[in-house]
């Protein structure tokens, strides 16, 4: 904790989506941080999208049809959801993206391969992925 990781993970998604390669990228993080997350991605790199995905069901079909279409571009949005919304929306939508990174803030949550979470994660199709500890 307050070692900058949030800091670096944004720089490292800014430097890619400068170089050309945008997206899509998955943040998963504690419902206590994604304010953070957005504030910070605001605050460092205002010229790049990003967006929580949260919230109930109707909100969350809101966010998905005014900020996340079918099809991905530069400018898709960065999103930044929770560990308990990216287990129950993994199925139904977020598995229809192609994701180039995955990001899972506080990575020790998932402790082994039969967790819920990692189970779900495993039918998104990522290219890549991040764990911060």
């Amino acid at each position: 904790m307050g070692l900058g990781k949030t800091i670096q993970t944004i720089a490292f998604l800014a430097h890619l989506k400068g170089n050309g390669l945008d997206g899509p990228y998955l943040v998963i993080a504690p419902l206590s941080t994604l304010s953070n997350w957005l504030n910070e991605m605001e605050r460092f790199v205002p010229s790049i999208n990003a967006i929580i995905y949260h919230g109930d069901k109707k909100h969350r079909d809101e966010i998905r049809m005014k900020h996340m279409p079918r099809t991905t571009g530069p400018n898709f949005p960065i999103v930044i959801t929770s560990y308990e919304i990216a287990m129950s929306d993994a199925r139904k939508f977020l598995r229809h993206y192609s994701w180039k990174y995955l990001v899972v803030d506080e990575g020790h949550r998932l402790k082994n391969s039969k967790c819920k979470l990692i189970k779900e994660l495993k039918l998104l199709p990522i290219e890549n992925k991040l764990l911060l500890t």
